[in-house]
């Protein structure tokens, strides 16, 4: 059980269950409540090659670098469906993608009154810049020409000459940038680059959903998803991928309206189930 931490600004992610570890086994069965999982470089929580079961529950999962949340399984790894995972009553905002992406095979998975707003906000498009107002130090670049949404380049590549480093948040005009290794005190493995260097940040991948399902079909009851931001950066409350393959499961009593776009997208159609009482 893991309760009531801070998991804050790790390189991959905050709290992660996978084959990475030395014994190349995923855990098995856990709770992880009332903590703090904010500012990672990667992604706030990572669950993959493990059967199970685990829950989340009454989390702050906020300004990742990536998802709020991920399902996956990592290659080599045990690649059985998990069951029993539940994310119920966590707070799930302003993550740089998607608040919740479920990208592996799942049974009985139950996504509960969670709050998931204002993620996808890496979304800015490709952008290039240099000459004169562009300036780099071990730690940051900054384009004095630039007018960047805020934090709308958190986790891109950023790419000067032959080095890249990542961003971890921005302002109008400047990118904090990830030390190129753990206790490093610069980004740049080939030194700070010249004042005035070319540079290139790529766009803003699309969809950017609060739950984005490419393999499962999970229960998913009295959730908030929404975007209250000026402008709205989560695409939709619920996208549907053409991988998924949506058969059966619940969809009962969320509020899904406010969103970028619209409420839902499907682009592999769900069959059977139950879906009533949506607000979109």
């Amino acid at each position: 059980m893991v309760t009531f931490l801070t998991l804050i600004g790790n390189r991959e992610a905050g709290f992660d269950v996978s084959s990475q570890g030395t014994a190349g086994v995923g855990g098995r069965g856990g709770i992880v409540t009332g903590c703090v999982i904010d500012g990672n470089v990667r992604d706030g929580v990572v669950l993959g090659n493990t059967p199970g079961p685990y829950a989340l529950r009454g989390n702050r999962i906020s300004n990742n670098g990536r998802y709020g949340y991920w399902q996956h399984n990592l290659a080599g790894g045990d690649q059985e469906p998990a069951a029993d995972i539940v994310l119920e009553s966590n707070d799930i905002r302003d993550n740089a993608l998607d608040g919740v992406r479920l990208d592996a095979d799942l049974r009985d998975v139950a996504v509960l009154g969670n709050r998931i707003r204002n993620n996808g906000r890496r979304a800015a498009p490709a952008t290039m810049g240099g000459g004169p107002g562009v300036r780099f130090t071990p730690l940051s670049m900054t384009d004095e020409n630039a007018d960047w949404a805020p934090d709308s380049h958190r986790g891109k590549e950023l790419t000067v000459g032959g080095q890249t480093a990542v961003v971890t948040v921005n302002t109008a005009t400047e990118l904090t940038l990830v030390p190129v290794r753990p206790g490093a005190s610069t980004a740049w493995e080939d030194g700070t680059p010249a004042a005035g260097s070319s540079y290139h940040l790529p766009g803003a991948p699309a969809p950017r959903a609060g739950v984005t399902a490419d393999a499962a079909h999970p229960y998913l009851d009295s959730n908030h998803v929404w975007d209250d931001q000026r402008p709205k950066t989560q695409t939709h409350a619920l996208w549907v991928t053409d991988g998924a393959t949506w058969t059966g499961g619940r969809v009962t009593d969320n509020d899904f309206s406010g969103n970028a776009s619209t409420a839902t997208r499907f682009d592999a159609a769900p069959t059977g189930g139950r879906w009533r009482d949506n607000e979109s």
